[in-house]
């Protein structure tokens, strides 16, 4: 019974068609909103499954001397191919999940600090308990800044060397480099010589990091790093943990 209706289906030629759009637009929808990286796998995957099925039947009903119903049918599946190729690319590029931050847990036996939350209306005022602040050493403190995934940061510094600042983040329990480049060049903090005196230094802009996606955090460690101009050499000062999230678009 179940084979005589997969036969009957398959005589003609528009039946996988029709499947394939209804089945493609039903995925589409379901995509943007993924329940976990394997369903959004399942869900890409699956028109372009039922294309290929229906590229073997047009062919088996060529073979069979079935020209017009195969030559139709074959043609309409090519036309599928290439319409569903070029939705998937220009979907995926500006798709907003990278599921990154998953399957990735928090560790308990370390200490994990949150970013502080600044007011972007306020264009990034840092809070007094943060400006009235002094250091005897070097440190560093991170905000969250407009959107999670975006962030700036200040240094306390004792050092009379030109040379500049920057940060380094690494996710913590993989050990994965986080947006290396774009915080690389966007995280650094110059200074010239006798300029300060254990003085608060703060990040003119800001600097993002993708990986991950809101409402998903985890953890990550922050190194602040200093560039001696003179020497032309870098070194690791110090490093903290934080809690954070991936920006999506």
């Amino acid at each position: 019974m179940m084979k005589t209706s997969i036969n009957n289906f398959f005589k003609k030629w528009y039946n996988p068609i029709i499947l394939i759009i209804v089945v493609g637009i039903i995925c589409l929808f379901l995509i943007s909103n993924p329940y976990n990286v394997y369903v959004f796998y399942f869900l890409l995957f699956l028109p372009f499954i039922l294309i290929l099925i229906s590229g073997i039947n047009a062919t088996i009903k060529i073979v069979q001397k079935n020209y017009k119903n195969g030559l139709l049918q074959l043609f309409s599946t090519l036309t599928l191919f290439v319409a569903g190729v070029f939705m998937i690319s220009i979907a995926l590029s500006f798709y907003p999940y990278d599921f990154y931050a998953d399957n990735l847990e928090i560790p308990k036996n370390i200490k994990i600090e949150k970013p502080i939350d600044l007011d972007v209306f306020e264009n990034g005022k840092r809070p007094s308990s943060i400006i009235n602040k002094s250091s005897n050493k070097i440190d560093f403190q991170l905000y969250n800044i407009n959107q999670p995934g975006i962030y700036t940061y200040d240094v306390w510094t004792d050092k009379k060397e030109n040379g500049f600042y920057y940060l380094k983040a690494i996710e913590i329990t993989k050990n994965d480099t986080l947006s290396s480049r774009e915080i690389l060049n966007k995280s650094k903090i110059h200074i010239r010589l006798n300029e300060t005196n254990l003085s608060r230094l703060e990040l003119k802009n800001d600097f993002t990091i993708y990986e991950g996606d809101w409402g998903k955090p985890y953890s990550a460690k922050f190194e602040l790093w200093f560039h001696n101009d003179s020497l032309n050499t870098d070194k690791k000062l110090i490093s903290k943990n934080y809690i954070i999230e991936g920006w999506m678009r």
